[in-house]
C-alpha cells in the first residue's frame, strides 16, 4: 500500500458553466494560492453528505483515502482544466465518480482522465471517467487506454464501463 499517491486529472470538454461549477467547487486557501481549502471544498462538494469532520472512515468511504490535498493553477476558463491531488494509501475513486456526477449532471459531455502513482512515481494506474451517459461510456470503451500494474485498473475501469453500457 502507498503511502502517498499522486492523481492527475484532466477535466476535459468543459463549458464555461462547468468550469465555473468547478472552480466553485475548488476554492483556494488564499487568493491565488494554487491549493484548494478543503474543508470548504468537501462542503461544496458532498453538502449535507459531510459533517464538517474528517473522520477516517468517511474519508475512506466519500474520497477513497484518508486524506486529499487539490492544487491547480488557472481560473481563466478553458475547456480543460488540469489538477493534481495528493491522497494517502490509495486512488481517490470516489472523490472522481463525485466531483464527475456533479458535473455531469450540468453537461454530459464533460469527462476526467488521468493517471496516479505511488511514491516511486512510478505509473500504476489510468482512468477515464464519464458518469451518467451511455454515449461516453461507449466513447471510452472505444478508445480505452488505461495503464497499470497487471492490468488490474485496466479491468475495474472496464467492468464499471461495461456495466454502465448495460444498464
Amino acid at each position: 500500500m502507498a503511502n502517498v499517491m499522486t492523481t492527475r486529472v484532466q477535466f476535459k470538454n468543459l463549458n464555461e458553466q462547468t468550469f465555473g461549477k468547478l472552480i466553485d467547487l475548488l476554492p483556494f486557501e488564499g487568493e491565488s494560492s494554487g491549493q484548494v481549502n478543503i474543508e470548504s471544498h468537501l462542503g461544496k462538494l458532498f453538502e449535507d453528505e459531510w459533517d464538517g469532520k474528517f473522520e477516517q472512515g468517511w474519508m475512506l468511504d466519500n474520497i477513497g483515502s484518508k486524506s486529499i490535498k487539490i492544487e491547480y493553477y488557472s481560473t481563466d476558463f478553458e475547456p480543460q482544466l488540469d489538477v493534481t491531488i495528493e491522497t494517502a494509501w490509495s486512488f481517490p475513486e470516489q472523490w472522481c465518480e463525485k466531483v464527475a456526477e456533479v458535473l455531469t449532471q450540468i453537461d454530459s459531455s464533460v469527462v476526467l482522465v488521468g493517471t496516479y502513482e505511488d511514491e516511486t512515481l512510478k505509473e500504476i494506474g489510468g482512468y477515464k471517467n464519464a458518469v451518467n451517459t451511455i454515449k461516453g461510456a461507449k466513447k471510452i470503451l472505444k478508445g480505452l487506454l488505461i495503464g497499470g500494474a497487471g492490468g488490474i485498473a485496466t479491468s475495474i475501469a472496464y467492468n464499471k464501463i461495461r456495466n454502465s453500457i448495460q444498464k
